[in-house]
C-alpha cells in the first residue's frame, strides 16, 4: 500500500493554522531575525521541531544551512522525517527527549548560529528548563541567538486580560476550523489513530506522554529570569499578537 504522507502533513498544517493566531507571520518574522542578525547562517536546531512545519520553511529560506531537528513523538517524527526526505543530509531530523542530555552532548561542537522553537517548550516541566536553557546557550556559538514563539502567560497580565486573550483566540480558532474545514486537535489525532498507518508509533507515544494537557504553564518572566540566569543577554518579547509571543535571546 503506497501511504500519501502529504495529506497527514496538510491536514496538520490546516489545523495548526487554524488553532495558533498569526502562525505563518510568527513563522517568518523568526526567520526575518535569524537573517537580520546572521548575514550567513550555517547551522540551526530546530527544537520540538513536531512534523518539521518551521524545519521545511527554514530549509527554503536559508537555503545554504544545515538545519537540525529534534523531537520526541514517535508520529511526528515519521511525518518529519518523510517532511524533509527531498532535502537530504542538509535536513537532520533527530530523536531525542529534551529533559534528557544525550542531544547536547551528541551536539556539541556543531556551533550553531540560531536555535528555535515554536509551540513546543510548553511540554518542558520549570525544572528541566534550566537544563534546557544551559544546553542551547553550549551549543550556540557566540552572538548566536535563540528565539520561542509560544502562548507565554504574563505576570505582568491581568485577570482580565487572559481572559480576553481566551476568548478572542477561541473565537478565532471556531471561525478558522469552520471557513477551513480545519480539524482541532483532538479530531487530528483521532485521525491519525484510523488512518491504521501509525499504529506502533502511537503505542510508543502513550508510553511516552501521559494523557491529558501538557502545558506546565510556566510564565514568560519565569523563562525571561532563567535565560538571564543561563547567561544570555538582550532577552525579552520581540513579537507579540494577544498571547502569542516571540521570546528572543543572545549569547
Amino acid at each position: 500500500m503506497v501511504i500519501n504522507y502529504n495529506e497527514f502533513l496538510s491536514s496538520w498544517e490546516l489545523q495548526q493554522n487554524a488553532l495558533i493566531e498569526m502562525r505563518e507571520e510568527r513563522f517568518s518574522f523568526m526567520m526575518d531575525i535569524i537573517e537580520e542578525t546572521h548575514p550567513e547562517i550555517n547551522r540551526i536546531l530546530d527544537a520540538g521541531c513536531g512534523p518539521a512545519s518551521f524545519t521545511v520553511r527554514l530549509a527554503e529560506r536559508f537555503k545554504n544551512a544545515s538545519i537540525y531537528s529534534i523531537d520526541y513523538d514517535p508520529v511526528l517524527l515519521k511525518l518529519a522525517k518523510n517532511n524533509t526526505s527531498k532535502y537530504g543530509s542538509r535536513v537532520k531530523i533527530l530523536e531525542y527527549d529534551l529533559k534528557e542530555n544525550a542531544w547536547a552532548t551528541d551536539l556539541a561542537g556543531k556551533g550553531f548560529d540560531a536555535i528555535v522553537s515554536t509551540t513546543a517548550l510548553h511540554w518542558i516541566p520549570q525544572n528541566n528548563l534550566s537544563n534546557v536553557y544551559e544546553n542551547f546557550y553550549k551549543l550556540l556559538e557566540d552572538g548566536g541567538i535563540f528565539m520561542d514563539g509560544d502562548h507565554f502567560r504574563s505576570s505582568m497580565d491581568s485577570g482580565n486580560l487572559h481572559e480576553m486573550y481566551s476568548k478572542i483566540r477561541n473565537k478565532m480558532s471556531k471561525l478558522n476550523i469552520s471557513r477551513e474545514k480545519a480539524m482541532n486537535w483532538e479530531e487530528w489525532w483521532e485521525y491519525i489513530s484510523n488512518s491504521g498507518v501509525f499504529r506502533e508509533e502511537l503505542m510508543e507515544r502513550s508510553k511516552r506522554y501521559a494523557p491529558g494537557s501538557h502545558d506546565q504553564n510556566v510564565s514568560l518572566e519565569e523563562h525571561i529570569d532563567i535565560l538571564n540566569h543561563t547567561g544570555f543577554s538582550t532577552t525579552g518579547v520581540i513579537w507579540q499578537y494577544l498571547d502569542n509571543r516571540v521570546l528572543f535571546a543572545r549569547k
